[in-house]
């Protein structure tokens, strides 16, 4: 049986929707993304996040409340490695990279950040929010994850042979026409699995990046704690689990965190992930968590 694939940009990325009944389930689920994006984008006027942001209070739809109180949920559980408060920040870092602008962000301006995001909080009544402080909402590190999870809600019923990639950095994976598994590269083909019927994240530095003098690498990754762009030495985190809108957020968490702090919440999550790191610009993997199986070739692709 032919796949049928459709490619969309959507939530500042490249989708693809392939399924095996001729187009009909993918056109479904690039449908209700357009939905999706029009709640999640905090810059486009209009979308229920700017005009949370703006109005600093709202009564907001249930998708946009759910993937909220997850942020939250993942802010604890990673004790703040992850922060759905970072919006002026990220904001500042982006435009650092993407214009070329001349210096980066001073220590001055990271402390004032810092101490904004540290000082605001959200709080829920019923379907309202309300950001208590003056920092802003970005989902970008969790939205995606939200948009696969629904979408598997969406589609398990109906099919189980499909395949929906979000980018570099969600992926959702039914099977393959004889519940045969797929072939997931990463790190650009240096390795692959085989898995079906779950959810890959991925997060990384390769993505959106600058090296500036001295041969300072910059990512859009920004550690919560410190406020920092600059790229530390873990490069990349592969995860797989069941929940898409966590693994999203917690393979961002892992970047900045230590061996044993991600083994706690692996454990706890039921996650398999593997880590790379950077040494001397020569990306390496360092890590496999217990029962994921990394396997070496250029060839196995999606």
């Amino acid at each position: 049986m032919a796949a049928s694939k459709i490619t969309a940009f959507q939530c500042d990325t490249f989708f693809q929707y392939t399924d095996y009944q001729e187009g009909k389930i993918a056109k479904e689920l690039k449908e209700k993304v357009d939905k999706l994006e029009n709640i999640f984008d905090p810059y486009k006027e209009g979308t229920e996040l700017y005009k949370l942001n703006h109005e600093r209070t709202l009564t907001v739809s249930d998708d946009l409340l759910s993937c909220l109180k997850t942020a939250v949920e993942v802010q604890e559980e990673t004790d703040g490695y992850f922060n759905p408060l970072m919006g002026k920040l990220s904001n500042d870092w982006m435009a650092f990279i993407n214009e070329k602008r001349d210096t980066p962000l001073s220590d001055e301006e990271i402390s004032a950040h810092l101490e904004e995001i540290n000082s605001s909080s959200l709080s829920f009544e019923g379907n309202k929010v309300t950001i208590n402080g003056t920092a802003d909402i970005d989902l970008s590190g969790i939205c995606k994850g939200y948009i696969i999870d629904s979408l598997y809600e969406y589609v398990k019923d109906k099919t189980d042979n499909y395949l929906v990639s979000a980018g570099a950095s969600s992926i959702l994976l039914g099977s393959k026409p004889g519940n045969e598994d797929f072939n997931v590269s990463v790190r650009h083909g240096l390795h692959y699995f085989m898995v079906k019927d779950i959810t890959v994240s991925t997060s990384g530095m390769d993505e959106q990046h600058r090296e500036y003098v001295n041969h300072e690498y910059y990512s859009h990754l920004i550690n919560p704690k410190t406020g920092s762009a600059l790229a530390g030495k873990t490069h990349e985190t592969v995860l797989v689990g069941r929940n898409g809108t966590k693994g999203d957020a917690l393979a961002t968490a892992f970047i900045f965190m230590n061996e044993e702090e991600r083994e706690d919440i692996a454990k706890k999550e039921n996650i398999k992930y593997a880590i790379y790191d950077s040494e001397q610009g020569v990306c390496s993997l360092s890590f496999v968590s217990e029962g994921f199986e990394l396997l070496s070739g250029e060839t196995n692709k999606q």
